[in-house]
């Protein structure tokens, strides 16, 4: 089945209708919106214009290949990027692409939650093994350069929430917190911290009753969340940067 290229930011949001009592439950414009700024990813500015331009002109190796790495930039033009210009390119166009028809449940007061995982970044698409290790193999510069965009817009994507994940990015954990403080809104960054403490194995965070409703119980799921209040957001941030402190060493003066 052929599929648009089309930028990772232009991704469509699908209005899910479930069933109820033999009725048709369209969410909100609120929550349509909510879950629309959950998805939406951050856009490096590292030489944009170019990456784009690369990226529409690519062209799929087989319509037919559904679950194949079907959208991958010719090697050469790849090589001859910048590093800069491979993190752009990365960042905003995954090269692996799944047929998935299942649509997105879309919920109400989602914005009322700390999720035990953040939504994913892109639909239906996916990092190939060759991005993946682009980011692997420059991390360093991966999380100077994600850290960068992040101070410069003051805003976490999907996309970098996906990176900062997948990379262990314990570095990071100071802008994440300064971000939360002043943006209020993206409680997604809570759950990346979270999951940062859950993967590092942090005991204060496994032991609580907070780790327990997220991935400990036998009916812990990713839909699994907990409200969202100061009290735990409160929590979440002290117990994330005593993560960080315990764990990064600080230079020695």
């Amino acid at each position: 089945m052929k599929r648009l290229i089309a930028l990772a930011f232009l991704l469509p949001v699908y209005i899910c209708k479930a069933q109820n009592n033999g009725k048709s439950n369209t969410p909100s414009e609120k929550a349509i919106a909510y879950y629309t700024s959950r998805k939406k990813i951050s856009i490096p500015n590292y030489d944009y214009s170019k990456i784009e331009k690369i990226i529409n002109k690519i062209k799929p190796t087989s319509e037919e290949d559904a679950d194949g790495e079907n959208y991958i930039l010719n090697s050469n033009i790849y090589n001859r990027l910048s590093l800069r210009e491979k993190f752009t390119y990365n960042m905003i166009h995954p090269e692996k692409y799944v047929q998935n028809y299942d649509s997105p449940q879309i919920e109400e007061d989602a914005d009322k939650k700390i999720y035990a995982y953040p939504p994913e970044a892109f639909n239906n698409s996916y990092w190939s093994k060759r991005q993946t290790d682009f980011f692997k193999n420059n991390r360093d510069s991966i999380l100077f350069l994600t850290k960068e965009c992040i101070e410069n817009n003051n805003r976490i994507g999907s996309n970098y929430k996906q990176v900062i994940i997948d990379l262990n990015a314990i570095e990071l954990i100071p802008v994440l917190i300064k971000t939360v403080k002043e943006t209020e809104t993206d409680h997604d960054i809570l759950t990346v911290l979270n999951l940062l403490m859950k993967y590092g194995n942090y005991v204060p965070f496994t032991k609580s009753q907070m780790y327990e409703t997220l991935y400990g119980s036998d009916d812990a799921s990713s839909d699994s969340f907990i409200s969202f209040n100061k009290e735990n957001e409160d929590l979440i941030l002290k117990n994330a940067m005593d993560f960080y402190n315990e764990n990064i060493k600080k230079p020695s003066e």
